[in-house]
């Protein structure tokens, strides 16, 4: 007993805790987040990219979600940068530091969002203006080393792909102990695949009677997603001794909500401002119960939902509604 007892201990001290009841929910949007974000090549809405050895296809154009809730219309700044992805797959840390591809595409620069008149509200959750991103602008040394991982790759991983890391931290102007952060891999292919992965064209929230649904509930409601009818593409996979299996993308969307200030209060559906979700993934036509507030959202802002839908290759696409006068929601 003293030696599972022990276990249980290890274990718990490994994950730094056993219990959450001191974290957000992680669907409830209360501060400084980076959500998602979302990529395609400049010239198509494919988040792959072809690679024909030393050259790439296109640019990625890199859109991140951002939401700041009670920021109070503070100014963002944001780092970025990109670089060959060496291994997160095994273990290593998901940013570029030590690595010889490492490529800053921007230090402290302003995230500006124009369709919203910058964050002119405490309340900004929601797309800021693209930012391009190309490999091209690698140094000689780093694109060296990409050609050389590439042609030194199996013909299997050459079709099926390699990964580049696209890192950025977003933190308000003045403050970089603030910082929040997000990475996203871009996957890049030979010419012998010719198909490349595309982005999911739209991810709609219905109903349990498959309704759409295109404001927050006043009443608890079952959702689902539904997805375009040909957005789970089917793809080829090679396999090491050259064959190509055939298979088809799972889609799931996750779910965010705006939320009140105090942490108590987002954990508990009965006090919360903005509702609770019970899931914060859900697979498509899975159910996700939608509480609704059960006190008055504040007269300062409104409530912002954003769904984000993705397939499991690295697409993805973003619905967004809000309801109320304060919300900011262009």
């Amino acid at each position: 007993m003293k030696i599972r007892l022990f276990l249980v201990v290890s274990i718990c001290s490994s994950l730094l805790a056993c219990s959450n009841e001191k974290l957000p929910k992680y669907t409830v949007l209360q501060g400084l987040r980076v959500l998602t974000l979302l990529t395609k090549a400049s010239g198509s809405d494919q988040p792959e990219l072809g690679y024909n050895g030393t050259t790439f296809s296109d640019t990625i154009v890199i859109t991140p979600v951002i939401s700041d809730l009670y920021g109070a219309g503070r100014t963002l700044k944001y780092n970025l940068h990109f670089c060959l992805d060496l291994g997160i797959a095994l273990g290593a840390a998901p940013n570029c530091e030590g690595n010889p591809t490492k490529t800053i595409v921007g230090t402290n620069q302003t995230l500006i969002s124009s369709g919203a008149s910058t964050f002119i509200t405490p309340n900004f959750t929601g797309t800021v203006d693209a930012l391009a991103v190309d490999f091209s602008t690698m140094s000689a040394s780093g694109k060296a080393v990409v050609a050389a991982k590439f042609s030194t790759a199996k013909t299997y991983q050459q079709f099926n792909g390699l990964n580049m890391i696209v890192y950025m931290e977003v933190y308000p102007d003045g403050d970089e102990t603030s910082k929040v952060s997000a990475f996203k891999r871009i996957v890049f292919s030979g010419a012998a695949k010719t198909t490349k992965n595309s982005n999911p064209t739209s991810v709609g929230i219905l109903d349990e009677s498959g309704a759409a649904v295109t404001s927050l509930p006043s009443a608890e409601t079952k959702m689902k997603t539904n997805f375009g009818g040909s957005d789970a593409e089917t793809y080829s996979v090679m396999d090491e001794d050259g064959n190509l299996t055939v298979k088809t993308e799972t889609l799931e969307t996750t779910w965010f909500l705006t939320g009140p200030s105090s942490l108590t209060d987002s954990k508990d559906k009965d006090l919360t401002t903005d509702g609770l979700f019970l899931l914060s993934r859900t697979l498509v036509g899975e159910l996700n119960t939608f509480y609704a507030p059960k006190v008055d959202v504040p007269s300062a802002r409104g409530r912002v939902f954003i769904g984000i839908g993705r397939d499991d290759r690295g697409g993805s696409v973003m619905t967004r509604f809000c309801t109320g006068a304060g919300a900011l929601c262009p």
